[in-house]
């Protein structure tokens, strides 16, 4: 299993230049987050954008006489609010979106019009914005693709895109963060927690994990 290319230079390059503007001060804000705060409901158009500097966050979704669904995970140096960027987005009012703080976290807030009108003065760092936003579509698109796999190869393949996401790789082994338990994978395969249990057995019998417990360990395949 390969490793993602880092995501921390581009986001790096941008908060080194937005430093040199002069109404930063002013326009971001760094907030140190508790593991297990909500940090936003997402309720009406936002006006701001967020950078994760560290720690995991989850955005979940519910809606009524449903079971609550992760629909994807926030991790270090990942851009969260990229719906305020259009001129208009539609909200569902049935289906709340909340995204909880899973570990200890700091982030960065930026002024969406803070950040758009500074970016036009540099082409170059506009063409970065544009690639980490098209990072987020090809990640919410390897998702759906998850979530339309049947249910016994739903777990299978959440694994191996959470090892490629957030995996630390070690020999022959890749340890996903200790948060990740069963019923946070259950939410994110959109399936219960039995059925999640059922098929850790079946893949520690085929040796794809070591272990079902927390941190879940996988083989580091090519």
């Amino acid at each position: 299993m390969k490793r993602l290319p880092s995501k921390k230079e581009p986001i790096d390059a941008i908060i080194t230049f937005l430093k040199q503007v002069p109404s930063y001060e002013e326009s971001v804000q760094k907030h140190s987050i508790k593991k297990d705060t909500c940090l936003l409901k997402q309720d009406s158009q936002k006006q701001t954008v967020f950078v994760v500097l560290d720690g995991y966050l989850a955005v979940e979704v519910h809606k009524q006489d449903e079971n609550t669904q992760i629909t994807t995970f926030v991790t270090p140096f990942d851009f969260v609010g990229i719906r305020s960027f259009a001129q208009s987005v539609h909200y569902d009012e049935q289906k709340k979106i909340k995204i909880s703080a899973l570990t200890n976290a700091e982030i960065l807030v930026i002024d969406k019009e803070f950040l758009l009108t500074a970016l036009s003065m540099h082409p170059t760092l506009t063409d970065l914005l544009l690639g980490i936003v098209a990072e987020i579509f090809q990640r919410h698109y390897a998702i759906m693709d998850i979530v339309a796999k049947k249910p016994t190869e739903r777990l299978k393949n959440a694994l191996l895109f959470l090892g490629r996401e957030m995996g630390t790789y070690q020999d022959e082994e890749i340890i996903l963060p200790d948060f990740l338990s069963q019923a946070l994978l259950a939410k994110f395969c959109r399936t219960s927690q039995a059925n999640v249990s059922k098929e850790f057995k079946i893949l520690l019998e085929e040796q794809f994990i070591k272990n079902s417990k927390k941190p879940i360990i996988l083989k580091n395949t090519p």
